[in-house]
């Protein structure tokens, strides 16, 4: 008995031993096993003696397990698409590769990524317009658009619109996976036989999209009331593409109509899927592995920013400027111009006799208005001239649609709905100043007082250089003015008061006047705003236009500028140029010169100026009134440029009623907004 309970009392006491030394053991254990590696950190065995000097590890925060990486994946990747300042990342937690066995790993040690890849969010297609080569008198045709991973049609051309390589980029907003892209086309001398000229095509993130399929014929009189056997005229096919009333691109192929079928180039019936029943599947394609990834454009525009509530796009085509008019609330619609050459002939002649008292090069012509009252009142019937002679009844009836359904504008109207505030005029021949209409109603009632006075306002250049959609922010960090010191009859006696009101600007620097400074200037932009208040002009020399600003030593014209810019640019600033004409931009070898398209293609955000000679002293009222209501929204919040610069002329033409304050126009989005530069801990 005795025995039995002595092997019972030891039993007791390894159990007892067991449970009072057991928790204290497997902490340490635990503790051994989750501390995260260290780079440069000992073996095992090395570890047992560290050296003095190390520090004790902390214990790392809990975080959650990161995206698996895609099957056969080389790396892992984590994105981020809210924020562009990123510090390193830690990510904790069992990674595993997708065809590993499924036993759990050894130890559950961090991952540390340095390297962060930044996931763009644009996926690039190929833009073909489909149909034969030719077409003759009679003969009926099928013109197809779409957006592919293979190149269909090479002879497709991107007249505007963001491109890679050929392809159009296309900005999906986070968590789209779809866009319906609105089509219009257009063809001067060809008429539409099945449907419209207006589809839809659908795109996703993965393969090509499906068709928008038009049917067309030549006109009856496209080759004259009694064309020749052997008579041919070449023209072009047009599309614009829309996304929820924003412009995305415009493309181009050339199209040959004949008098007979004996002359086509290239037979109807031979068209690659032309003849062919429209297919309106989606065709879905794999991407290509190992495919690198697009370089990120320099200048990105935000996709979930509304479009314009109006949108001008104007192209030249031939002796025809080709309109086509859209908003997010109506349907695509279009009008012609013939002989835009004599609209610019016309229009530029109103400009100069709009002319007296300029800041800028004098003119020879004693037959412009003698005193501002007559200039006011010239210009207000040259604004009625623009809208009830030029502007076509396409854009007179979507104009009033959208007026009549605007809560801002319609108040009593219980149905209106949003606002209509912002006009995005694109154009690759800039005939028409829109901000100078005074639309009125088919009767002569509710006239509106110049466009620009009301609406906020933006151009674009649509030629080769331009990029296809402007951005829509820009970070003030300092203000660079230049302000020739002009002698004798070149000085500008409200340079001055011009000069002290922007010494109030954020980040005000003074550029000297002379050719070296300004070169300086030129080759470093700073990121914000570059100011010139000095004389300009538009000189003809032998039929081309020279754009150029007055120095103190020479003179500065668009080519030299762009030269001295640095291939790839780091700032984006908003210009501003007071100075006569250098707002004026006109068509030159199939694109658009001037000082705005120059600068807008090197990368600016944003340009100012005048379409014609301006007076000095309202020039500066002018730029007072701009700079002063743009610091005074900075300080509490974002400032949007076109409408700052519309209330700034209404203000100034009201005081004064010199048409002078109409004179500035603004290139760029109607919904540019200024702010101030982050600071740098800002992340």
């Amino acid at each position: 008995m005795k025995r039995w309970i002595a092997i019972i009392g030891a039993v007791l006491g390894v159990l007892v031993l067991a449970f009072v030394c057991v928790p204290f053991f497997v902490p340490m254990r635990r503790a051994a096993y989750e501390r995260p590696p260290q780079t440069g950190v000992p073996s095992d065995s090395e570890a047992a003696a560290p050296e003095p000097s190390e520090q004790p590890v902390p214990e790392p925060k809990p975080a959650p397990p990161p995206p698996q990486p895609a099957p056969g994946a080389g790396s892992i990747q984590y994105s981020k698409t809210t924020s562009y300042d990123f510090e390193e990342d830690m990510v904790e937690g069992d990674l595993t590769r997708p065809d590993a066995q499924t036993s759990p790993a050894p130890s559950p040690k961090p991952i540390v990524i340095n390297e962060i890849t930044i996931v763009d969010d644009s996926i690039e297609r190929y833009p073909n317009i489909e149909a034969p080569d030719s077409v003759a008198l009679g003969q009926e045709i099928a013109v197809q658009v779409s957006l592919t991973t293979e190149q269909l049609a090479p002879e497709t051309k991107i007249l505007s619109g963001e491109q890679h390589d050929g392809k159009l980029k296309i900005h999906m907003a986070a968590g789209e996976e779809q866009w319906t892209v609105t089509v219009n086309l257009t063809a001067p001398g060809m008429e539409f036989t099945r449907g419209g000229n207006t589809s839809e095509l659908k795109v996703t993130h993965d393969g090509d999209s499906t068709l928008a399929v038009f049917y067309l014929r030549p006109a009856a009189t496209a080759l004259g009331s009694e064309p020749r056997p052997d008579a041919r005229i070449d023209t072009r096919i047009l599309a614009t593409l829309i996304h929820d009333g924003a412009f995305i691109a415009r493309l181009a192929r050339p199209l040959t109509i004949v008098a007979s079928t004996s002359q086509a180039i290239v037979p109807a019936a031979e068209s690659p899927r032309a003849s062919q029943p429209p297919d309106t599947s989606v065709r879905v394609a794999a991407a290509a592995p190992g495919a690198a990834a697009a370089a990120k454009p320099e200048i990105r525009f935000d996709p979930d920013i509304g479009a314009p509530d109006l949108t001008i796009v104007e192209n030249r085509v031939g002796s025809t400027l080709r309109l086509v008019f859209f908003s997010p609330r109506s349907a695509p619609v279009e009008a012609d111009i013939a002989d835009p050459d004599a609209l610019h002939a016309w229009i530029d002649a109103h400009y100069a006799q709009m002319a007296i008292g300029a800041r800028g090069f004098a003119l020879q012509d004693n037959t412009q208005p003698g005193t501002p009252q007559h200039a006011a009142d010239y210009l207000a019937g040259f604004g009625n001239e623009l809208y009830g002679r030029i502007a076509p009844q396409a854009f007179k009836t979507l104009f009033w649609k959208l007026m009549d359904n605007s809560a801002n504008h319609s108040p009593d109207n219980k149905r209106a709905k949003g606002t209509f505030e912002y006009i995005q005029v694109l154009s690759d021949d800039p005939a028409i100043p829109w901000e100078l209409m005074r639309p009125s109603r088919a009767d002569g009632s509710d006239r509106i007082d110049f466009l620009g006075l009301h609406f906020s306002v933006a151009r674009w250049p649509l030629g080769t250089r331009g990029a296809a959609r402007p951005p829509q922010s820009i970070a003030l960090g300092q203000s660079a003015v230049i302000a020739p010191a002009y002698r004798g009859s070149q000085q500008l006696p409200s340079a001055g008061a011009e000069l002290a009101t922007l010494r109030q600007m954020p980040g005000f620097t003074q550029v000297a006047g002379d050719y070296a400074s300004v070169r300086a200037l030129a080759a470093r932009p700073p990121q914000g705003i570059i100011h010139f208040a000095g004389h300009g002009a538009v000189i003809d020399q032998g039929g081309v236009p020279q754009f150029a600003i007055l120095l103190e030593d020479s003179q500065m014209d668009p080519a030299t500028w762009q030269s001295l810019q640095p291939a790839a640019a780091a700032a984006h600033p908003l210009f501003f140029f007071n100075a006569c004409d250098v707002g004026e931009s006109r068509r030159f070898l199939n694109d658009v010169d001037g000082w705005a398209p120059v600068l807008l293609s090197s990368g600016a955000s944003g340009y100012i100026g005048a379409l014609w000679p301006v007076n000095d002293a309202v020039a500066e009222a002018v730029a007072a009134s701009f700079y002063r209501r743009l610091s005074s929204h900075i300080a509490r919040f974002d400032a949007n440029v076109a409408e700052t610069l519309a209330l700034a002329r209404a203000e100034v033409y009201a005081q004064t009623g010199d048409a002078t304050a109409l004179a500035y126009v603004f290139y760029g989005d109607p919904e540019l907004t200024v702010t101030t530069t982050p600071s740098p801990d800002a992340h």
